[in-house]
């Protein structure tokens, strides 16, 4: 089993679980949300966007935001973010907020890109044949 937080938390077994290994009640992905790590609510609001539970894909995607402590170093996950809640808005007839939520969403994305080309020849060239 991997040691590191983000390899348990993708596989579904949070760090925090073992002290509460025997309370069977309790649920994983609350026990991963708990420590307030923001990539957690990203990807529980992608499930909940995907299986079109659209208030708590919201709440869960706007506290991600939230917690993103410097958006700008995580462009693309915030971008995501800003579009999926954009989405899930949309479809609940919340059309201005959605509007924001996708100009953010493009934003972002364009930040991505312009770092892309800005630095697409700042690693070191490797030789053919190695």
């Amino acid at each position: 089993m991997p040691e590191d937080y983000n390899a348990l938390l993708l596989l579904g077994i949070p760090t925090r679980a073992a002290r509460f290994s025997g309370c069977r009640n309790r649920s994983p992905a609350r026990d991963a949300l708990a420590s307030e790590e923001p990539f957690a609510y990203l990807y529980l609001g992608e499930i909940y966007s995907e299986t079109k539970r659209l208030p708590q894909a919201i709440e869960t995607l706007e506290k991600y935001i939230r917690l993103v402590p410097n958006p700008e170093e995580v462009p693309r996950d915030v971008s995501r973010a800003y579009y999926l809640l954009g989405q899930d808005l949309r479809r609940l007839g919340r059309l201005e907020e959605a509007q924001k939520a996708l100009v953010n969403s493009q934003r972002f994305r364009e930040a991505k890109f312009r770092y892309d080309a800005q630095h697409i020849f700042d690693e070191p060239a490797v030789p053919a044949g190695r």
